[in-house]
């Protein structure tokens, strides 16, 4: 247990460094203002495609089938719990409706993919992500569709499903499923490409968020009461509440693992990147994805701690 807190704490030091020099980069002027968007294109369509690609496609395989597939529809019940309450949530404490569609989006969805997945593979290891990926599938889906939907007001259902079938990481799991399922062999050159994009992933996913936080101004990042009151309850309440739930449901191994670990995670950067293609204001989310970022140095290694060791790792 104590190996596993250790082990998280070192995982997400080394994240925040990556956030620390991308805050730094963008804020005294070493990039150009182009630069967030370049690095946000290449982490989504390379790197955690890539990433993606290589772990599914080398875990999946078709003696696992039964326990994916029960992932898969795991996933998709809490999908399906999380949108009401994230609605509930959006009802209490959302006033402007562009605050109502920041709320909905981070009570729905954390940061699991930039930010969880490496440190995932850091303590647990990369058949375990690999599981943990299949179990997510659902939220990637519904982020894609759903989420950027909240902060889309034109283009209706043609534009969604555009957005989505263009979504790198989502073909990345169908291909890596197909890859791993009919047990096909890639040539060591492409395999070679993919750990290549891999790597990039998890310091080029930080840096990207410490850019992002950087164009705003530091004192606000830690503004606002509701912007605590809201960091409060989606990184202490809601993992203590998805606890609960597991346990009265008597869930075990990865069933009980995969949501608590996904919950734990801080707010995802998505909350501040969508309404700005928008145009919208994204000040409220920056603050509390940086809020909740910091706060994760303290949350998580506990959280990592418990969880492992109540599901049986």
């Amino acid at each position: 247990m104590w190996e596993v807190f250790f082990l998280t704490l070192q995982k997400v030091c080394v994240l925040l460094c990556f956030f620390a020099v991308g805050y730094i980069l963008r804020r005294g002027n070493f990039l150009g203002k182009s630069s967030e968007k370049t690095l946000s294109v290449l982490c989504a369509h390379v790197f955690l495609p890539a990433y993606t690609f290589r772990l599914i496609s080398e875990n999946m395989t078709p003696d696992s089938v039964h326990e994916d597939g029960a992932l898969l529809l795991a996933g998709l019940c809490w999908l399906a719990g999380s949108i009401p309450f994230a609605y509930l949530m959006r009802r209490l404490l959302g006033k402007s409706p562009e605050e109502k569609a920041a709320l909905t989006y981070l009570f729905t969805f954390s940061n699991y993919g930039y930010f969880g997945y490496p440190v995932i593979a850091g303590v647990f290891g990369e058949a375990v992500l690999g599981k943990m990926i299949l179990f997510v599938l659902p939220f990637t889906i519904a982020i894609n569709s759903f989420g950027y939907a909240l902060f889309v007001k034109k283009g209706g259902v043609k534009n969604l499903i555009l957005k989505l079938v263009k979504t790198p990481i989502l073909w990345a799991m169908l291909l890596g499923i197909a890859a791993g399922l009919l047990r096909i062999r890639l040539p060591g050159a492409f395999n070679d490409v993919m750990a290549g994009g891999s790597a990039c992933m998890s310091p080029c996913s930080m840096l990207l968020a410490g850019m992002v936080m950087a164009s705003f101004p530091l004192k606000s990042m830690f503004r606002g009461r509701k912007g605590y009151l809201v960091v409060a309850i989606r990184m202490l309440g809601m993992p203590l509440l998805g606890l609960g739930i597991c346990l009265a449901l008597g869930l075990k191994g990865y069933f009980l693992l995969f949501p608590l670990l996904m919950l734990a995670m801080p707010l995802p950067l998505n909350t501040v990147i969508f309404p700005e293609s928008q145009g919208q204001d994204a000040s409220a989310g920056a603050r509390m994805v940086c809020q909740s970022t910091l706060l994760s140095l303290i949350t998580l290694p506990p959280a990592f701690a418990l969880f492992s060791h109540l599901a049986g790792f």
